[in-house]
């Protein structure tokens, strides 16, 4: 049997434009105007796209369980690792040195230069978010610690 756009659209109960777009999608091109009074469509063809094609979605489907199996087996031989496991590793790992960093300025100023703290912590705050930013994948603000006005 076959079919108009126009046709179709009213037994399969689907507008006009939508079944011309997902025909469109499927590769076909449908004409307008008076022109598409004389595109024939197979039923097949229009079923496909009110419907969906079931062979492609069985494929989808075979590739995408494919892939998650494929994932997991290489989540298994150690290629691979969750995100979540990431997580933990970065906050186990790198949460105390962060930690010991932001705690480096306060604890270090009166040590580094017992004449002027304040200048000393400054310096130091500049450095830590420095190593920060590094971490982060940011530039660099400063290269080098600018010394302090005045100071020799």
């Amino acid at each position: 049997m076959l079919w108009t756009t126009n046709k179709a659209s009213v037994e399969f109960g689907v507008d006009r434009q939508t079944l011309a777009r997902r025909l469109h999608e499927m590769g076909l091109e449908v004409p307008v105007g008076k022109a598409a009074r004389k595109a024939w469509l197979t039923t097949r063809q229009c079923t496909e796209a009110v419907f969906g094609s079931l062979d492609k979605e069985k494929t989808r489907l075979a590739s995408a369980n494919a892939e998650a199996r494929e994932m997991e087996n290489r989540i298994a031989r150690g290629e691979l690792v969750t995100v979540e496991s990431m997580r933990e590793y970065i906050r186990d790992h790198y949460g105390p040195l962060r930690e010991r960093l932001l705690a480096a300025p306060v604890q270090l100023a009166q040590r580094c230069n017992p004449a002027d703290p304040p200048h000393a912590h400054a310096v130091i705050v500049e450095w830590v978010d420095d190593i920060l930013r590094l971490g982060r994948g940011d530039k660099l603000i400063s290269a080098v610690v600018k010394p302090k006005p005045g100071a020799k």
